[in-house]
């Protein structure tokens, strides 16, 4: 693949008992490498922001997740000019985001086992103390039986999408913005339903062959995040036949502010497995090194969406997300100048 401008070709460059051979897929400010050594082939992920001083903190946590549902992370490091990398397993599976290129929709039973799947993979991740902040379809791979492998990558805080679109192409901007909460594109900060959040989007792609949001740029596409009501199923695909609750579901998951969110990922996945009436086995993995966070949510009955909490006064978030898009805006306008 072609890497976008300020990012070095490091391919041939040794990493430990490592070679790097080629790029894979490029982040928000990381690379993908294929990696090759030790008798085996790698996914090495090397962060080109400024050193990243949190690094080693973030890959710690990494290291400490255990689940089938995500890659096993092998070790860590830094390369000689100081850039952290992590090494961890490579998937021989089909990205999700192959599946979805065509634009055709999934059955309900096929897409909802990968969307419990990714929840059962990120409730983990959360309770270890791990954000993920960018699950996106190209970070999801499946086996023929179609058992999901998610990427783990503890996003942090990032820097506000004006800053962090500087350094990426329009493509890729365009791309990531599609799974990106409303909080990321604003501050650059998030929480669960952050993930949550993302994982709605890719259930919503997954059900009606397209994301929630279109736009040719990416400022446009981030106000319509910011700004937008999430379009319905059928609009998106008039084809589509789901339960109203699965639909109604998918909108608490893409509601702009957090709090109106499910907080947790199990508590989207009981929830999704109660109005869809499919079950996935929960996936056995040991305990996490983190106490589980307060659920917020109390249970629902069978066939029913867990209600929202009280919505709080929307003026300070709608205020913070103009301001993010604002600052999007300017540094468009001077990357254009």
């Amino acid at each position: 693949m072609q890497l976008p401008p300020g990012i070095r070709d490091l391919s041939g460059t040794q990493l430990g008992v490592y070679t790097l051979r080629e790029p894979l897929g490029v982040g928000e400010g990381t690379v993908v490498w294929l990696g090759e050594g030790a008798g085996r082939q790698v996914a090495i992920r090397i962060d080109e922001r400024d050193g990243a001083e949190d690094a080693e903190v973030r890959f710690a946590r990494i290291r400490q997740l255990d689940h089938p549902r995500l890659m096993k992370v092998h070790g860590a490091g830094r390369t000689l000019d100081g850039l952290p990398y992590f090494v961890c397993e490579l998937s021989d599976g089909q990205p999700l985001s192959e599946l979805l290129s065509g634009g055709q929709p999934m059955p309900l039973d096929r897409a909802v086992p990968i969307a419990l799947q990714l929840l059962d993979a990120l409730d983990h991740a959360h309770r270890s103390g791990v954000l993920h902040l960018s699950p996106e379809p190209s970070g999801v791979f499946l086996d023929r039986l179609d058992q999901v492998k998610l990427r783990p990558i503890h996003g942090g805080d990032r820097a506000p999408l004006a800053a962090l679109l500087a350094t990426v192409t329009p493509q890729l901007s365009r791309k990531r913005l599609h799974y990106m909460a409303p909080e990321r594109i604003a501050s650059g900060r998030g929480g669960p339903p952050a993930d949550v959040y993302a994982v709605g989007a890719m259930l919503f792609h997954m059900l009606t062959g397209r994301t929630p949001f279109e736009a040719p740029t990416g400022p446009a596409l981030a106000r319509e995040h910011l700004l937008s009501a999430v379009p319905s199923l059928t609009f998106a695909n008039p084809s589509v036949q789901v339960p109203g609750g699965v639909a109604a579901l998918i909108d608490r998951a893409l509601a702009k502010r957090p709090e109106s969110r499910f907080q947790s990922a199990s508590t989207m996945r009981r929830a999704l497995m109660s109005v869809s009436g499919i079950r996935a086995p929960v996936t056995e993995a040991p305990a996490p090194a983190a106490p589980p966070p307060p659920e917020s949510l109390g249970a629902a009955p069978p066939g029913r969406v867990p209600a929202p909490p009280p919505p709080a006064p929307a003026w300070p978030w709608i205020a913070v997300a103009l301001a993010g898009l604002l600052a999007f805006a300017w540094v468009v306008a001077k990357l254009a100048g």
